[in-house]
């Protein structure tokens, strides 16, 4: 009976201790996306179904896409209740609005996370740099990731690129920034890895940047 009474003092103790999560995923759909469009989508259900087993069951996502706009496919939705993304929700088109789309996800996101004092996760993934904004600035991105760095965890996922330069010209930093190669391996392992670093409040690891770089030995 004692041990039975210690197994679930344990299980409830787990749940109190998880986190209150309000994640942010922002993801390019631009046209260049179309060789690992499939890899992305199921890292993000991937990503999905890893964080309704760490997070506290009251977190929630949200999903972004975009190209030459922003689209809202998922809004703070209960992580437990967070659908599977399908080819529809990403279909690739269009050009890359990259920095107007970061600038007014993190805006929204520190409204929510004000109101509700969850601890905000922001994740950006591209293959390309911005052809299409036209609201901010590279600086203003930088200004208002840096002053939110103590409410929001920020990620950035770049491929053809050096993304913790491209990152670090944002806000966001190197340890949180990863570059990967634009193929659908590497690009499964990018988000995979973003899902383990969000679940562990890590940063990336040598063997997940040469992973998702399609670096083996």
């Amino acid at each position: 009976m004692s041990s039975n009474l210690s197994s679930y003092s344990s299980i409830k103790n787990r749940i109190r201790n998880k986190q209150k999560n309000d994640i942010t995923l922002v993801v390019d759909r631009s046209a260049s996306m179309l060789d690992i469009v499939h890899s992305t989508i199921d890292g993000i259900n991937g990503f999905i179904t890893e964080q309704k087993n760490s997070c506290h069951i009251q977190s929630v996502f949200t999903l972004i896409t975009f190209d030459n706009k922003s689209e809202i496919v998922i809004y703070k939705q209960p992580i437990h209740k967070v659908r599977k993304i399908v080819f529809e929700d990403i279909y690739p088109r269009g050009s890359t609005r990259l920095i107007d789309t970061i600038m007014e996800s993190i805006l929204e996101q520190e409204k929510r996370i004000n109101r509700t004092k969850f601890n905000g996760v922001f994740a950006v993934l591209t293959d390309g740099k911005d052809n299409y904004s036209y609201k901010f600035s590279k600086e203003d991105v930088n200004a208002k990731i840096t002053k939110l760095q103590d409410k929001i965890t920020t990620f950035f996922l770049g491929a053809n690129q050096d993304a913790i330069i491209s990152g670090g010209n944002l806000g966001f930093t190197p340890g949180h920034s990863l570059t990967f190669s634009a193929d659908p391996t590497s690009s499964f392992h990018a988000i995979q890895s973003l899902s383990q670093c969000v679940s562990s409040s890590s940063d990336f690891s040598p063997l997940m940047r040469e992973m998702s770089q399609g670096i083996s030995y």
